[in-house]
């Protein structure tokens, strides 16, 4: 849950004041678009949380491709990569075909309380903006 009652200046001077509340209706974790990234802080707090061994948490990830030639965007910057010979690889949590989360079970979130960034800001995004 994320309840932020601080106030927010805007560009025209005025505040505003941002709420946003879980609904548990597991649209973020269902969201095809969303790629759950994940750092290596992430891997620890969350197989720990489980329970898994590293080996076992490595099932519940992929690795999504960013090709040779491509910008890296924004967002991703700050994870780091695998370098394979066709392209960047990222660290993300694993989707089935429909786009479901692996951790989300019955509108529940099975790693809620270390869940990554990505699912904590949802679903506000972060991308760069010339002034």
């Amino acid at each position: 849950m994320f309840d932020d009652s601080q106030p927010h200046l805007q560009r025209d001077g005025s505040s505003t004041t941002i709420r946003f509340e879980c609904q548990r209706c597991g649209a973020c974790c269902r969201h095809r678009q969303l790629i759950v990234t994940v750092t290596g802080h992430d891997m620890t707090r969350i197989a720990q949380v489980l329970g898994l061994s590293p080996k076992q948490f490595l099932r519940a990830i992929d690795f999504y491709l960013l090709p040779e030639g491509n910008d890296i965007p924004p967002g991703l910057k700050h994870i780091p990569a695998v370098r394979t010979e066709h392209g960047l690889a990222y660290p993300a949590l694993r989707k089935d075909e429909g786009g479901q989360c692996a951790f989300l079970h019955e509108n529940s979130c099975l790693i809620y309380p270390v869940r990554p960034s990505a699912c904590v800001t949802f679903p506000f995004t972060f991308r760069a903006v010339s002034y």
